[in-house]
């Protein structure tokens, strides 16, 4: 039976709960920055999350330091403030900060014209802050409170797999077969991110690792299999009739048993 709330909605709810009292203890104007860095840094694994922190904090930093510039000049002029979304896009693009460009969108309309009098460099520095206390917070919670466990993350994820590639194999077989082969494309590019994250996770923090091994082994396997579906499914959607290569498909039908009895083995 699946689990309603897992241990990340917990955590995230925790971090959410821990960023609005450290808003409260030092008076922060506006706690909602603090917990949304927290909530978009809650990843399922450690590296994850100082992934998602790091790219949020070199966001709001450009953000920031742009929206300064162009706000100096004035706060709220509209061409400005499609000039500095230009500016604030190359940056992040000359430094490879795709996954950055939104937040320091975010950050800099906000200082564009949301001042309200303020001071453009105090408005700045504050969002800074609250950015880096959320990141803070969601990291030490991830990494301190109930650890992701991805070696059972990966097992989990890998028999879901197996049984979507089975209801796949069978259903290819049925005149008209109902494949989701690209869900079981993104299942396994999930599961190898997953395996990968793992091995980063042990190397920053010395942990000592899960094996693996087995499941990158079989995971290859099922990568074969979508082949398989994959060649199959063009022969039978195809509306020319002679292309429909019997042989063809009855080769592809048999690689996919033969793997399937491998990894149900």
């Amino acid at each position: 039976m699946k689990k309603i709330i897992g241990m990340r909605i917990l955590k995230t709810a925790l971090a959410v709960t821990i960023c609005v009292i450290i808003s409260k203890l030092l008076k922060l104007e506006y706690p909602f920055y603090v917990a949304i860095a927290a909530i978009i840094s809650m990843e399922s694994s450690i590296t994850s999350s100082y992934k998602a922190g790091r790219n949020r904090m070199a966001g709001t930093l450009v953000g920031a330091l742009t929206g300064l510039l162009f706000a100096s000049i004035q706060p709220g002029n509209a061409i400005l403030c499609g000039l500095g979304t230009i500016v604030l896009i190359f940056i992040c693009e000359r430094f490879h900060w795709n996954n950055s460009i939104s937040i320091a969108g975010i950050v800099f309309i906000a200082i564009m014209v949301n001042l309200n009098g303020k001071s453009p460099l105090l408005y700045g520095a504050s969002r800074i802050l609250d950015t880096f206390i959320g990141i803070s917070v969601a990291l030490l919670i991830n990494y301190l409170v109930f650890p992701p466990n991805i070696g059972k993350m990966v097992q989990d994820q890998y028999a879901d797999l197996l049984r979507k590639l089975q209801s796949s194999a069978d259903q290819i077989s049925q005149p008209t077969p109902e494949c989701d082969l690209e869900t079981v494309h993104a299942q396994i590019e999930s599961l190898e991110k997953l395996i990968q994250a793992h091995g980063k996770d042990t190397q920053l923090f010395r942990k000592k690792a899960v094996d693996l091994s087995q499941v990158e082994d079989k995971l290859r396997v099922c990568k074969n299999i979508l082949h398989h579906l994959s060649v199959i499914q063009d022969n039978l959607s195809s509306p020319d009739m002679e292309t429909q290569n019997d042989q063809v498909i009855s080769y592809h039908q048999q690689r996919i048993t033969q793997h399937m009895q491998f990894l149900l083995a």
